[in-house]
């Protein structure tokens, strides 16, 4: 039962991870294909939009990538609504930046807590 209370809640914050994406992407009066383009082919349409529905997740470094992309301070690509995860992306930004190839979006939980990397 917490195996799947914890898989709903990781879920949940995808999907409002996405939803910020999406919200910035309009912002920028961009569409999926424009930024595909835009990025040169780095940000393919259909993976953006996979991270924007929250089916997939995105790794801390290519999240710091599309902050750039978007010129946008990488903490407003999360949801506003969650300090504590604000501040555990930055420390795992400061550690992507430092080298470390395997940050990656799937060691961090809702609520801050950082846990082993799966893979």
């Amino acid at each position: 039962m917490d195996n799947e209370l914890e898989a709903e809640r990781e879920t949940g914050y995808a999907v409002r991870v996405g939803a910020r994406l999406r919200a910035i992407r309009r912002q920028k009066h961009l569409s999926l294909q424009e930024v595909e383009a835009a990025s040169e082919h780095e940000f393919k349409a259909s993976v953006l939009g996979a991270y924007e529905r929250g089916e997939r997740a995105i790794s801390v470094p290519r999240l710091l990538r599309l902050a750039r992309f978007y010129q946008v301070p990488v903490d407003q690509m999360l949801p506003a609504d969650d300090d504590t995860n604000a501040g555990a992306l930055v420390a795992m930004v400061a550690e992507a930046r430092a080298g470390c190839g395997i940050v990656c979006a799937s060691r961090f939980r809702p609520g801050g807590a950082l846990v082993g990397c799966p893979w």
